[in-house]
């Protein structure tokens, strides 16, 4: 456990101090990853009953479909996060863009596995048109100043 906090400690320093963007290890990843643990909850309890699982077969299958779903919402948005530091690091630009390719990378590597090139583009084309739609749609900073 102290080595993972420590990694953890070493990532967020590195994250702070290499890129000019906000670190991608605090606030981003905490949602995604919400959402994910609450979807695998319902689902995997709704899955658990459809398929008749009773008692502590049932918890493991829920526990499983938690942890899953969870760490997969989490990975995809630490990819897409990453991605659009990365991005706006190297562009030295803060816009639509960013999200926009950010966007088309990672959902090109999640559907990758699949092995279908329409698949993949396809998933590239519509996760690249929702970030950059949630970009369009982000509010603006307050206060205007920055600080």
């Amino acid at each position: 456990m102290a080595l993972f906090a420590s990694a953890w400690y070493i990532l967020l320093f590195l994250c702070d101090h290499l890129f000019n963007c906000y670190c991608i290890l605090n606030s981003p990843l905490s949602p995604p990853l919400k959402a994910g643990v609450a979807w695998g909850m319902f689902m995997g309890s709704y899955d658990a009953v459809k398929e008749g699982h009773l008692g502590a077969s049932r918890a493991l299958y829920v526990a499983k479909s938690i942890t899953r779903n969870g760490l997969g919402w989490g990975c995809f948005a630490g990819a897409y996060l990453g991605l659009n530091c990365g991005v706006e690091s190297v562009r030295n630009k803060k816009d639509w863009v960013n999200a926009s390719i950010s966007g088309a990378i990672t959902g090109a590597f999640v559907s990758a596995r699949t092995g279908n090139v329409t698949k993949m583009l396809g998933t590239s084309v519509l996760v690249s048109a929702i970030a950059t739609a949630g970009d369009f749609l982000r509010p603006a900073q307050y206060p205007p100043t920055g600080i």
